[in-house]
């Protein structure tokens, strides 16, 4: 594959937000179970971004399918903004995404998007299962945050 100055800019961008949520999960003045949920929700929107851009979770990565996972990604940074990084915000704005995260798996499914992809359907049931647990795994960080 060859890089463009454009995929070194996304690149060097994905490992900046990696670098600021381990930063802020070192210095940020809240329990450990809000840092752990923060971080999982950074971590989580970046290996979306790049594995729905770089492989494709639905088919290729030119399969206009993988598109929908920026919305997932866009709930997730308008519902932290919105909700001013509250726990109880981010714990719904997580659980929001898990299930956007599996109604897209779950449309590409039934409708068979991705379908000539050689490992269908068994990639998209994985990354669905995979990104869903990450979401809930975050929700669940954020709503111990709360009893804090």
């Amino acid at each position: 594959m060859n890089w463009s100055i454009g995929d070194f800019i996304v690149a060097g961008v994905l490992l900046a937000m990696l670098g600021v949520a381990g930063l802020i999960f070192l210095r940020l003045k809240r329990p450990i179970s809000y840092r752990l949920g923060f971080v999982a929700h950074i971590i989580g929107s970046v290996l979306l971004f790049w594995a729905g851009g770089a492989v494709g979770l639905i088919g290729d990565a030119d399969n206009p399918a993988n598109l929908y996972y920026l919305v997932v990604l866009l709930v997730g940074v308008v519902g932290g903004v919105y909700g001013r990084f509250s726990p109880d915000a981010m714990k719904k704005t997580l659980l929001i995404m898990a299930i956007m995260q599996v109604a897209i798996g779950s449309s590409a499914l039934a409708l068979g998007w991705g379908s000539e992809a050689a490992k269908w359907p068994w990639d998209v049931i994985a990354a669905t299962v995979a990104f869903a647990l990450i979401w809930l795994l975050g929700a669940f960080f954020f709503r111990q945050a709360e009893k804090a």
